[in-house]
């Protein structure tokens, strides 16, 4: 059986279905690898660069005029 009779007949067109799934399977699960990767990070609450920290210290930042200020160390000048 030559390459032109297998891709014309329904083995062939079942193998590259088959093939393409596995490639489209294989892609999708590394892209959401990367994406629970970025939102795990940006979510966890011990990460320094986890969105509700990186939003309270920007609103420090700015009520204060520090471009460094956080949260914490507002708290700690205030007290001290």
């Amino acid at each position: 059986m030559n390459k032109e009779k297998l891709l014309n007949s329904k083995v062939g067109a079942v193998a590259a279905v088959g093939v393409l799934g596995v490639v489209g399977i294989w892609y999708t699960k590394r892209q959401a690898a990367k994406a629970v990767e970025t939102v795990g990070d940006a979510l966890n609450p011990v990460s320094q660069t986890n969105i509700f920290n990186r939003g309270v210290n920007s609103v420090v930042q700015t009520l204060t005029g520090k471009e460094n200020q956080t949260l914490g160390g507002w708290i700690y000048d205030i007290t001290h």
